[in-house]
């Protein structure tokens, strides 16, 4: 505890203290040391704000220590089993160094909780089997030496493990229930016949004789109680000879493999391996055999044929003399999906900054080979018409490229947005003209809308995107004609039901399907559909973006993307966007001016690309600007330390070298003259940079996408410096 408040008060922050004994044989404590944070400011002690962070000035006044008797909310909790058992108990362990140390008391050992220890090396021990990261049911000896079949996990967001344990000889008892009841019968039949003698000689027995009895009634009472546990267990339990004949099985596997009880009861654990899966079947044989148990993964098939990934912990007892087989199985199909889900969204999100990089970088030349050709347009009185042609041609291109770099950063989310709440119904009808002219007329095109339709936020434009791409798509789909159906509707996630999907989160959302009756998409194909560049087409007729841009339009508004698909039949997307409230008025939009005004304030242009800097002070200076340069923040600082008075407007790239970025730079430049005017320009949007970004796009401050044309910078620049 003193090494923990010493630590408080060097690093002014909340230290937790586990489980531990106040003083030795003491009691049982779970403690927080908070130091007491004064923060002194001029000649005045001040409290500091709450979510202020740490400071130089900052000093320790003092401790509070809050001290948890887990005797009174944890143990009881984890002592409490859900059905009367006699063996079970729950308990709560960690790891020190290589020891195992057990932090509840013991239902067999009293006075255990933090005294006792194991190695942390034992292979035969659930709570080291735990502490060592192993998760699932597995079969051991307990802090007894006697053998129990446990459940153990770690306890999310702590150094515990918990274990959940229960002998083994209660659990078997169900499979000696028949040859229990028999020879049960038969020893009250005997019981019995001894009474009839003792009441006739030696009525002192009848006593005992009711105790034998009593005992009798409670066997049979617990076997039915297990029989109970077996028959309502989610995994699959099954009891197998020494040949791996199954012999018994509970309600879970009839309903998992689709046989009968007395089908199953006639094949072996090989007959129900799928047949990719059985030439593994030996040699997992082997390691049951030669350890007493195992567990792995492997692919069992139903009776219908049709095949799922089960977990299997298998393990060799002895019941009455004779071996048996015991197999816990469990179908880890769901767990299967989710896994396969996260690596496809690892997979698209390394893409996605492998395809924003390069976009970045790309924008940078296009922005110096655009402004280029547009200054020289600029002065187009002194070109030929064949050079005035060629530039144009050059100012073309460099459009076409960066609208495709514009996609690259929309599938890698980096794309600008400007957000704002939308009517998606609406947004539908708009758009459904212009939809109609991109199909044929052998495509019927139908819009189903749900009311009422809650908003989201959304870029408008993008969403325009979304949906053009999607329909494109299913039109591409139908060589042959076909129908596309579009329809919204209100989705409420509960909490299982988001869990389902890595992406999802409880609330609402607005659910977009586009569902389309074309030739489908092939299983193989369908992982690789959101890939950039990655398309089925012939050359020529795709670029691979289409569904790249919807994938990263739909992540960057906070949704995810859902494919259905079956050759032949069609494809159905489904995108789900957070609603949001209806907004309190609608703002209206000034229109952009048309002429070019520019001005003859001084404006400090600060960008590391030397090609970039030099081409947007030329854009500058033929709107009669006078421009100082710098290649860093800390150049910018000093220009502005030699002509701060002069500068009337800041304009700064965001990423910068030497530590300090663009809103680093402003941000010291504010503390000096609060409502500086700045625009921000990148080659990412402000919401990729992090951070506040009402800070890139609040009050004095304008973003700019790079590469900007000359005609929108100069614009930019003039409404910056005119806005009040």
């Amino acid at each position: 505890m003193r090494q923990a408040a010493e630590t408080a008060l060097r690093t002014r922050q909340v230290i937790e203290v586990d489980l531990h004994r106040v003083t030795e044989g003491g009691p049982i404590r779970l403690s927080y040391v908070v130091p007491l944070v004064v923060r002194r400011e001029g000649t005045n002690d001040n409290v500091p704000a709450a979510g202020t962070g740490p400071n130089s000035s900052d000093w320790s006044k003092g401790l509070l220590v809050l001290n948890v008797d887990p005797q009174e909310f944890l143990y009881p909790l984890i002592q409490t089993w859900p059905t009367p058992s006699r063996t079970a108990e729950t308990l709560l362990v960690r790891r020190e160094g290589d020891e195992v140390v057990y932090l509840t008391e013991l239902r067999h050992r009293p006075s255990a909780a933090l005294t006792l220890r194991s190695p942390i090396t034992r292979d035969d021990l659930p709570a080291a089997m735990a502490a060592r990261g192993q998760v699932g049911t597995v079969a051991g000896v307990d802090y007894r030496g006697v053998p129990v079949l446990a459940a153990i996990r770690a306890v999310p967001g702590t150094p515990w493990f918990m274990v959940a344990k229960v002998d083994e000889e209660e659990v078997y008892a169900i499979f000696r229930r028949q040859a229990r009841m028999v020879w049960g019968g038969m020893g009250l039949l005997t019981v019995a016949s001894c009474l009839g003698v003792a009441l006739l000689g030696r009525r002192r027995d009848l006593r005992s004789l009711r105790r034998q009895l009593q005992t009798e009634k409670e066997k049979s009472a617990l076997a039915e109680r297990v029989e109970l546990l077996m028959r309502n267990a989610n995994d699959i339990i099954l009891l197998t000879n020494e040949q791996w004949q199954i012999v018994e099985a509970n309600a879970r596997a009839v309903e998992r493999y689709g046989y009968s009880r007395e089908e199953l009861l006639q094949r072996t654990l090989r007959d129900l391996r799928a047949p990719e899966a059985l030439t593994d079947f030996d040699r997992q044989d082997g390691q049951v055999a030669a350890g007493g148990r195992a567990t792995f993964e492997t692919v069992h098939q139903r009776k219908d044929g049709t095949t799922f990934p089960v977990e299997a912990s298998e393990k060799v007892v002895n019941l009455g003399g004779v071996g048996y087989g015991v197999a816990f199985i469990r179908d880890i199909t769901e767990r299967k999906l989710l896994e396969a889900q996260l690596r496809q969204s690892q997979k698209l999100e390394g893409i996605g900054q492998l395809a924003g990089g390069v976009a970045h970088d790309f924008n940078n030349l296009l922005a110096v080979i655009r402004g280029n050709a547009e200054l020289l347009l600029m002065d187009g009185e002194r070109l030929d018409a064949e050079t005035r042609d060629c530039l144009s041609h050059i100012a073309g291109a460099t459009e076409r490229a960066a609208g495709l770099t514009r996609q690259l950063l929309i599938f890698s989310r980096k794309q600008v947005m400007q957000p704002q709440p939308v009517a998606l119904n609406e947004l539908i009808g708009d758009l459904t003209r212009m939809l109609k002219r991109v199909i044929r007329e052998d495509i019927c095109l139908d819009c189903v809308y749900g009311e009422p339709l809650p908003f989201v936020q959304a870029d408008p434009g993008m969403m325009e995107q979304v949906l053009l791409n999607l329909v494109v798509n299913a039109r591409d789909a139908m060589p042959r004609g076909g129908q596309i159906q579009i329809t919204t509707k209100l989705v409420r996630l509960a909490g299982a039901e988001a869990e389902s999907t890595p992406e999802a989160r409880a609330g609402d959302y607005v659910c977009l399907n586009v569902c389309d009756t074309g030739t489908g998409i092939p299983p193989e194909v369908l992982p690789h559909i959101f890939e950039p560049f990655f398309t089925t087409k012939d050359v020529g007729k795709g670029s691979g973006l289409g569904l790249a841009t919807v994938y990263g339009i739909v992540k960057q508004h906070q949704g995810w993307v859902e494919v259905a698909s079956r050759v032949g039949e069609g494809t159905t997307f489904r995108i789900f966007l957070p609603a949001v409230p209806a907004p309190a008025k609608a703002v209206a939009v000034a229109p952009a001016e048309t002429v070019l005004r520019g001005g003859h304030e001084t404006i400090l242009l600060v960008e590391d690309d030397p090609a970039v800097r030099m081409v947007t002070r030329r854009v500058l200076e033929t709107a009669k600007y006078h421009v100082l340069e710098a290649a860093s923040s800390r150049e910018a600082l000093e220009v502005w330390s030699r002509h701060g008075s002069e500068i009337a407007l800041v304009l700064t790239d965001i990423m910068m070298p030497e530590g300090v970025n663009g809103r680093d730079l402003v941000e010291k430049l504010r503390a000096q003259r609060p409502g500086l005017k700045v625009i921000f320009m990148s080659g990412y949007s402000a919401e990729a940079l992090g951070g506040d970004t009402d800070f890139f796009l609040g009050p004095g401050s304008v973003f700019i996408h790079k590469p900007c044309p000359a005609g929108a910078l100069i614009r930019s620049v003039r409404q910056c410096l005119d806005a009040g």
